[in-house]
């Protein structure tokens, strides 16, 4: 996130809202390449994530698992649609209110903030239509390059070591960490 508001690179994949100087494919690599780290940074850090959490994930896939018994894969979007919803598409739209930046970004940076918070919270919801998730054709289109089994494995494997029970002494108390990557 601190790259991102202090590089400026351009973003915009809406070709209605691009710059004159600016080219739509470059653009989209630049965006590709946030994306591609903040998720990355995002599903290698189940490791860190907290053991209250981790229990209150646990419970919330076990009783959708419970309840929801004809879908296999409720279990992975109960939390995942809690975790990304509520935790890291709003961090990563407005890192000022995590306390992950100290100002609001300018608006270009917000603006990029917004394409990656799209994308991301689309990735982490596993949705079966990812193109259909988006009413934008230009962001459908972007998001065919993260259409590929290995993002949903990634997520699926940051979803079961955030929702395991007893993956850590619950004897140990904890001091509460600030959790800031990249």
């Amino acid at each position: 996130i601190d790259e991102i508001c202090q590089l400026h690179k351009p973003c915009e994949i809406d070709p209605v809202k691009l710059k004159d100087a600016e080219n739509l494919e470059n653009n989209r690599e630049n965006l590709r390449q946030y994306v591609d780290r903040i998720f990355t940074v995002i599903t290698k850090s189940g490791v860190s994530c907290p053991t209250v959490m981790c229990d209150i994930f646990f419970s919330l896939r076990e009783s959708a698992a419970i309840r929801f018994q004809d879908d296999p894969d409720v279990r992975y979007t109960a939390v995942s649609s809690f975790i990304f919803l509520r935790f890291f598409a709003p961090a990563i739209l407005s890192p000022n209110l995590f306390h992950l930046t100290p100002h609001h970004p300018d608006p270009q940076t917000s603006r990029t903030l917004t394409l990656i918070s799209k994308t991301i919270q689309t990735l982490g919801s596993l949705s079966k239509s990812k193109s259909a998730s988006f009413k934008e054709s230009y962001m459908a289109t972007f998001y065919d390059y993260f259409n590929e089994q290995k993002y949903a494995d990634a997520v699926k494997n940051f979803l079961d070591l955030i929702s395991s029970s007893g993956r850590r002494d619950h004897k140990i108390i904890e001091q509460p960490i600030l959790l800031k990557e990249g």
